[in-house]
């Protein structure tokens, strides 16, 4: 026999035997899919009875000390996954096929279903971060700008005290992209006078009333003033250095015209109170917040959104040359190309787009304007830090000027709001 007829008769021997084997191998397949499916299915069972005994805790904690008892007898279960298994418990009647769900098909199908006002938040908000602290007898954990300026000095000193507010705050972690370079929020002054019409710090507030209780008015919350003496700086934080990062009034400008210099000095106090920490600190208002004494251990920042904003930013910067800390720039959202004179005066850019808000779509700029930017802070030594909706806005051209729709080239005038104020 020849070799080729050789080779044809033992392919042909193995594809016979191939054959025979594939109607096994499809019971196989069909007999692991039916377990896999089973088991998705008693996922779900468990989840839904999870979710009943922690609706049932929730309501003997009560609200405002749910996700401190979640912390200290569930350390396993994070608050999301607390808060879908009650969804889960909850809303099961509203779903008729539940029983051929699996867990991730379910909590999509209960997703779909919720009113907005009960839908899972996209930014990961906790919205019991305020609601867990203990009560003063009178009742009052902040104070409002408006209330603060109607009170005595002494009533004043008496909020500027954090031991006269012993309650259990803590930092908020955070869980999405939003803001990824620190991955903890705390926020002992609250709300903004600003009224940037992309803000996501105004939305978060008028949606969580239980957890801003001003709404986004200013507001000073000085039991949080506690926070950073009883958190631990995770071991992660030494190949992390985000872990050790705290964005410190995520929900505020603390450098605002309208801020009480008592406030900021009280904060500032805390900062340098605890050098174990990073504090992160944004203003529309660099010039003001130059006029203070930073601790080392606070990172400076300025947001320039538009090319009005860099002389400010730059005069100001000038004057905190000397500060040994981080002195850095957010670009975000960048709506429109961006000219430097003195990046030198900071160590690091962080370039962001803008996503939607109540009052703003979501915006990505010009991939031009961003390559543009990172050469001026290549040249200038800086580090970059690109956001996760930076990207996304192509360069569409055709030769010789042929002509063509492209992606926008300019951002909606919604974001133009300087000289509106």
């Amino acid at each position: 026999m020849t070799a080729t007829a050789e080779n044809t008769k033992s392919n042909t021997t193995r594809n016979l035997r191939g054959s025979n084997l594939l109607p096994e191998l499809a019971a196989q397949a069909n007999r692991a899919y039916a377990d896999a499916a089973k088991a998705s299915r008693r996922s779900l069972e468990h989840a839904i009875e999870a979710g009943r005994v922690l609706n049932e805790a929730q309501g003997i904690a009560g609200r405002g000390h749910w996700q401190t008892w979640l912390k200290d007898n569930c350390p396993k279960i994070s608050r999301q996954r607390a808060n879908e298994c009650i969804r889960l418990w909850t809303h099961k009647g509203q779903l008729s096929d539940i029983g051929q769900l699996g867990l991730v098909a379910a909590l999509k199908a209960i997703a779909k279903k919720l009113p907005d006002d009960e839908a899972p938040d996209e930014t990961d908000v906790d919205d019991t971060e305020y609601e867990g602290e203990d009560q003063r007898e009178d009742g009052k954990n902040s104070v409002s700008l408006e209330e603060w300026r109607g009170l005595s000095i002494d009533e004043q000193r008496e909020y500027l005290q954090p031991h006269n507010f012993p309650g259990k705050a803590r930092f908020n972690e955070q869980t999405t992209a939003g803001i990824e370079w620190a991955q903890w929020s705390w926020n002992p002054v609250t709300g903004c006078l600003h009224d940037c019409p992309y803000c996501y710090a105004r939305d978060i507030a008028q949606r969580f009333t239980n957890a801003f209780p001003f709404a986004f008015a200013p507001a000073f919350r000085p039991d949080a003033l506690n926070a950073p003496g009883k958190m631990q700086v995770p071991e992660s934080a030494v190949t992390d250095t985000r872990m050790r990062n705290v964005f410190t009034c995520s929900m505020a400008d603390l450098f605002g015209r309208w801020v009480p210099k008592e406030w900021i000095e009280a904060v500032l106090s805390t900062v340098r109170q605890n050098p174990q920490w990073n504090f992160l600190f944004l203003t529309k208002f660099p010039k003001r917040m130059a006029e203070f004494e930073i601790p080392s251990n606070a990172w400076m920042g300025t947001t320039v959104d538009l090319q009005a904003r860099v002389a400010n930013a730059e005069t100001a910067f000038e004057r905190l040359k000397g500060h040994k800390g981080v002195r850095w720039l957010s670009i975000e959202p960048l709506l429109e190309p961006l000219k430097f004179k003195r990046l030198d005066l900071f160590n690091w850019i962080v370039i962001g787009g803008a996503s939607a808000s109540s009052k703003t779509p979501e915006w990505r700029p010009p991939l031009d304007w961003i390559l543009d930017l990172h050469a001026q802070a290549r040249a200038a030594g800086l580090a970059i830090y690109e956001k996760d909706n930076l990207y996304g806005n192509r360069m569409l051209e055709l030769p010789f000027d042929a002509p063509i729709i492209g992606d926008p080239t300019e951002a909606p005038a919604v974001f133009k709001y300087l000289g509106k104020e």
